[in-house]
């Protein structure tokens, strides 16, 4: 469930951000299309750190490499 709602927002900011360019720049589309997949890159990334760290936490599982340094 959680991997489908960052797969949904990643796709709204991606055509949020497409829009945005269309109306505010004269920028080609192919141009607003790769800024726009590439932020929506980083949100992915982002947003699946974060729901990976509240999964974790929630779970009350350590987390990886938080152990004693050996």
């Amino acid at each position: 469930m959680r991997q489908s709602l960052v797969v949904a927002c990643s796709a709204v900011v991606a055509l949020a951000v497409n829009i945005l360019m269309d109306v505010y720049t004269d920028v080609p589309m192919l141009v607003r299309w790769a800024v726009a997949i590439a932020i929506a890159m980083v949100v992915t990334v982002l947003l699946a750190r974060w729901t990976a760290a509240r999964a974790q936490r929630d779970s009350g599982a350590p987390r990886q490499g938080s152990g004693p340094p050996r």
